[in-house]
């Protein structure tokens, strides 16, 4: 399964796709003041209510117009994090 995000600056959606097939789709309000640790928790949580596994994702693919402001401001410290906790979750995967 692919788990797709598209990080904005007012909402972060995500949505897992089985054979090119959307199954479910989530939005997320965008919080520069969350930590790794609570969008971790949310994703996962997500995940769980409805019935799928993280294991279970094969590909990861981001989308964001938010990188070419990272460097410009402190406020998006928290979607720093985010793609920082995204990054490790396709590591993660390519060493399976």
């Amino acid at each position: 399964m692919l788990l797709a995000f598209d990080i904005g600056n007012t909402n972060i959606v995500l949505g897992v796709f089985k054979d090119k097939e959307l199954i479910t789709s989530w939005r997320i309000k965008t919080d520069a003041q969350k930590s790794t640790d609570e969008y971790g928790m949310i994703v996962a949580q997500l995940f769980e209510y409805e019935g799928l596994r993280m294991k279970d994702i094969d590909d990861i693919i981001i989308s964001t117009v938010v990188l070419f402001f990272l460097q410009y401001s402190i406020y998006l410290k928290g979607i720093l994090e985010l793609i920082r906790l995204l990054l490790h979750l396709v590591l993660k995967l390519a060493l399976k």
